[in-house]
């Protein structure tokens, strides 16, 4: 039998692979939603990688509504509905809901600000270079985060602290979207994709050059929420 893998069953196949995993590195949220269950509340926990996220996932909505990119469309949808859920869940937990809400009020004002642009009248084009550039620098910004850590890696030789398994998610997940937005000609995507793989493999060469003595399980307070490609 002859297999027929076209340009089109390729994109489809991607995207398909790229939203599932992304959706995957979604669920990351969950784990800090658990352990602030356990805790009773949010004291040390910071609500930095649900906002953080939500942002990402609504500006990402937006671009891929403008470029009428369905599986764009589809992952940040389900980002912003999961990233939701979590925020709302920290509001119920924290104590210092007066702070948070501020947080809430700036993020909501720059999301509309957002809209309000991009239902002015305007080009189309100039809207899109000009969200797709926002989203470029937001994703470089977010995806470069876990080099503010690499000093402390290198100094105490030591990759316990690197979550793994979430870093192999985020680099499938890039390298997906990265190559989803070659075929389409889209360097608002390939971008901050081919910046995150890089990223990631140099992540993942710390566990080469100082590997784990397994002689402990990663501490909850450890683990770092990627803020990885989103899409």
């Amino acid at each position: 039998m002859v297999f027929l893998f076209n340009h089109d069953t390729i994109l489809s196949v991607l995207s398909i692979t790229a939203i599932t995993t992304s959706i995957s590195l979604f669920f990351a949220g969950a784990e800090i939603c658990i352990r602030i269950k356990k805790k009773g509340n949010t004291d040390g926990i910071g609500s930095a990688p649900f906002l953080v996220t939500f942002l990402s996932c609504a500006f990402w909505l937006q671009y891929g509504v403008l470029k009428d990119d369905h599986a764009v469309i589809m992952v940040n949808f389900i980002g912003c509905m999961m990233e939701g859920v979590y925020i709302w869940y920290y509001n119920i937990k924290t104590r210092n809901r007066r702070r948070f809400h501020k947080i809430l009020f700036i993020e909501c004002f720059i999301i509309l600000s957002m809209l309000y642009y991009i239902n002015h009248d305007g080009e189309m084009e100039d809207k899109i270079e000009n969200l797709g550039t926002i989203c470029v620098i937001f994703n470089i910004l977010t995806n470069s985060a876990p080099l503010v850590d690499l000093h402390t890696i290198i100094k105490n030789k030591s990759t316990e602290s690197m979550p793994l398994p979430i870093i192999l998610a985020a680099l499938a997940g890039s390298i997906q979207w990265y190559f989803y937005g070659f075929l389409l000609n889209d360097i608002y995507l390939q971008i901050p994709n081919g910046l995150s793989v890089i990223i990631c493999l140099l992540q993942l060469a710390l566990f080469w050059i100082y590997p784990s003595n397994n002689k402990k399980n990663t501490t909850d307070d450890e683990k770092k929420l990627i803020s990885s490609e989103i899409c």
